[in-house]
């Protein structure tokens, strides 16, 4: 009896599952089966033919929903949504995107509501409902990027943005904390830019090659193009995603780039394996646009007897720690890496236990493609003469009185090469091996430090 039954809840649901298709069916299958009846409910919802464009958008919205959101699946949200993005692609700035653009562009948005239950698409629709108005400041500009201006401006004084370490994860926390990181700020300017249909998306570089930290920031879709900029700060047209300051010599470098989409992306790393794989990775809605807009090179690295993982990964250095930013599937005894940056140093690397482990020596990626290994020679040892740790400020000059260790990188790691007490404005170390990775850490105060090389006589920074 018991198995009749059972048998009968599962002719059920295929019945149910088999209207649609096969990525609805998946979804339906993951979610509580309240919020699978939410979903049906929105897809039966569009049933006339004058609502088959919007039954598109209601199949494209299911098919590819974040597994991360799933808590926030409402039925009368999703339709207000579909309702509302429609009404907004009219607009000067929408109008001439194709549907495809749309539905990627403009159509998605955090299903949240404010304190008062109003959705908050609807909320920032009546708040920046100027812009169309405020476009006659501009008409000798794209209305989409004239548009995205005007938001941009107005987003930091109606919600005085401002950068911080925080990561608000709702609208509602950022109305009360109006700050947060890159990554929080690029989120909460996607969904007001959509919400007036403003064609944007975010990207990011899962590490600065000669910097700390990965960096997130949007980008807007204008005359058949993406132009980044960042909300509440940076216009698109002005953004420079590379200066690091106007008034430093030093460009960051994104040795990698992602773009991150609402539709599943089925050659993301985490569509293809159930393995234990970097967090940065770990989404696939992300995909790899580094190609479109960098100068890149592909490279295949050999592998030793002693590694059989499935996938490798190629890092740089964070300070003294490395982390992935791009990742490969073994062939055999060897790995591909596409669409790589050159003139970085890189390290081939193993990830188990959330840990990043090194395979081989650092190299230098040339812009011809060819790789220089930094593999010390500990007998041939030089004396060397450091300025500074980091060349980002004057803050991490030699001072004088504190006290610094200097490091190389071998096959175990890093390795000390001694302390000492700076007496001068820059400090010396004796019997340092030639072509090794090195790093100058001040031990008396402060965090910035970064890889270089000894070249002619100088520090060279990677």
């Amino acid at each position: 009896m018991k198995r009749c039954y059972l048998l009968l809840i599962i002719l059920t649901f295929s019945q149910c599952a088999s209207k649609y298709n096969d990525a609805i069916g998946t979804v339906l299958n993951d979610v509580s089966s309240k919020q699978a009846a939410d979903l049906e409910a929105v897809l039966d919802h569009y049933t006339s033919s004058q609502d088959s464009l919007k039954l598109k958008a209601a199949y494209f919205l299911i098919e590819n929903f974040p597994e991360d959101q799933y808590q926030t699946i409402d039925k009368q949200l999703l339709i207000e949504n579909i309702e509302l993005a429609f009404e907004v692609w009219k607009k000067p700035w929408a109008k001439q995107l194709n549907f495809e653009e749309f539905k990627e562009l403009v159509l998605p948005f955090n299903l949240e509501r404010d304190s008062t239950g109003t959705f908050w698409r609807k909320r920032f629709m009546n708040e920046f409902s100027f812009v169309e108005d405020s476009l006659k400041s501009y008409p000798n500009e794209n209305p989409t990027i004239a548009a995205c201006v005007i938001i941009n401006k107005a987003m930091q004084d109606k919600h005085l943005i401002k950068w911080g370490e925080t990561t608000p994860i709702s609208f509602n926390e950022w109305e009360k904390l109006k700050t947060g990181d890159c990554v929080a700020i690029a989120n909460f300017t996607n969904n007001v830019m959509h919400s007036i249909g403003i064609p944007t998306s975010i990207e990011f570089t899962p590490q600065w090659a000669n910097l700390t930290n990965k960096h997130f920031w949007n980008i807007v879709f204008a005359q058949n193009h993406f132009y980044p900029f960042t909300g509440a700060e940076s216009n698109p047209r002005k953004c420079k995603v590379e200066v690091y300051d106007e008034y430093l010599p030093l460009i960051r470098k994104r040795p990698k780039v992602f773009r991150i989409t609402y539709a599943v992306n089925p050659l993301s790393l985490a569509s293809q394996t159930d393995e234990d794989i970097p967090n940065i990775f770990d989404n696939v809605h992300i995909h790899d646009v580094s190609k479109a807009v960098l100068f890149t090179q592909n490279i295949v690295l050999s592998l030793p007897d002693s590694i059989n993982d499935s996938y490798l990964y190629l890092s740089n250095f964070s300070r003294k720690i490395i982390n992935g930013i791009a990742w490969g599937k073994r062939d055999e005894s060897k790995v591909q890496f596409l669409n790589i940056r050159p003139e970085t140093v890189y390290i081939l690397s193993t990830y188990k236990n959330r840990k990043f482990s090194p395979i081989n020596y650092p190299f230098v990626l040339k812009k011809n493609g060819e790789k220089h290994y930094l593999k010390p020679q500990l007998s041939s040892l030089q004396t060397i003469t450091c300025y500074t740790k980091f060349p980002v400020d004057y803050t991490n000059f030699v001072k004088i009185g504190d006290k610094y260790e200097l490091l190389y990188w071998n096959l175990s790691g890093w390795q000390s090469l001694g302390t000492k007490m700076a007496t001068q404005k820059t400090i010396s170390f004796d019997n340092v091996p030639k072509q090794a990775l090195l790093i100058l850490a001040n031990l008396t105060r402060g965090k910035q430090e970064h890889i270089f090389t000894y070249e002619n006589n100088q520090q060279v920074f990677w």
